[in-house]
């Protein structure tokens, strides 16, 4: 069996602990904000397409709306004409 070295435990735990403070510091943390960030742009990017997309939707019907008035117009024209 190995040799249980207390001491050598202690000191690989505490390095261990130190490496992890270290990487949380140094990578977790920005990283976490990172995501933050990101996940708040993607929703505001979402309301923004949902948003425009309304707005295209409306515009659409509009110019619907008015290519239809202006086949009729055109259909009056050419039954005037006649």
């Amino acid at each position: 069996m190995l040799p249980f070295n207390l001491l050598t435990f202690l000191l690989i735990l505490t390095s261990f602990m130190v490496f992890m403070l270290g990487m949380k510091a140094v990578f977790f943390d920005p990283v976490g904000r990172i995501k933050v960030l990101r996940e708040q742009k993607i929703k505001l990017d979402n309301i923004s397409t949902q948003e425009l997309q309304q707005e295209l939707d409306t515009l659409d019907e509009r110019i619907q709306h008015q290519m239809q008035e202006s086949r009729l117009k055109a259909q009056a024209l050419l039954n005037a004409a006649q």
